[in-house]
């Protein structure tokens, strides 16, 4: 399996040099790349593994399921111990989840029927922000590694940019979308950002 297809059916990550995390179906492995020893776990819920994300201080992962109101199970690594749960982000199940790169929050992108994107204070449990994501299908959510309270998400027919703004209401997330300009309207299966806040992506 290659390409899209790959990137669709496995979510993938690396804890170090020797252990990747990786989930499909209604498991989640953790795999030794060197010795090929791995340790399966099942989902909790009914409906699978949605997603998965890795902490930047590789010390916790979470596994964003699917279902009826599925939670995010945040887990210590390597102890295994469960550490959070967060609760009521979706109706059906998560497309995608990230980390930012402090560490201090959580996205989370829900499926149909919602599309829900969510910022989590993952430690205290709680939505810090709210919004629509799109109409249809998203296959990614990160936070810019570059430009702090921006994030992008991108799926069928879009690539979006966000902020988390603070308004005359509070804070809210604001998005835009990306024009494709002459070009057909594309699916956006993945992209990178670059230092300067410039996006490449990938169709």
């Amino acid at each position: 399996i290659i390409g899209q297809d790959f990137s669709r059916r496995f979510n993938y990550n690396f804890f170090n040099t020797e252990e990747m995390l990786l989930a499909n179906a209604n498991t989640y492995q953790i795999i030794n790349i060197n010795t090929f020893e791995s340790k399966i776990f099942h989902s909790t819920e009914i409906g699978g593994i949605g997603a998965i994300a890795i902490h930047p201080e590789k010390k916790i992962f979470a596994i964003a399921e699917c279902g009826e109101f599925p939670n995010i199970y945040i887990y210590e690594f390597p102890s295994l111990k469960l550490y959070r749960i967060l609760r009521k982000g979706t109706e059906r199940g998560y497309t995608t989840i990230n980390f930012n790169a402090r560490g201090d929050m959580l996205a989370s992108v829900g499926s149909d029927p919602d599309y829900n994107l969510l910022i989590w204070n993952w430690a205290n449990e709680s939505i810090i922000l709210k919004a629509k994501a799109f109409s249809q299908e998203i296959f990614n959510v990160q936070f810019s590694s570059n430009i702090e309270g921006k994030l992008i998400t991108s799926g069928l027919g879009h690539i979006k940019f966000w902020t988390m703004a603070n308004t005359f209401t509070g804070l809210k997330l604001q998005g835009e979308l990306g024009k494709f300009g002459q070009i057909d309207l594309s699916d956006v299966s993945a992209f990178v950002e670059y230092p300067d806040g410039k996006v490449l992506s990938g169709t």
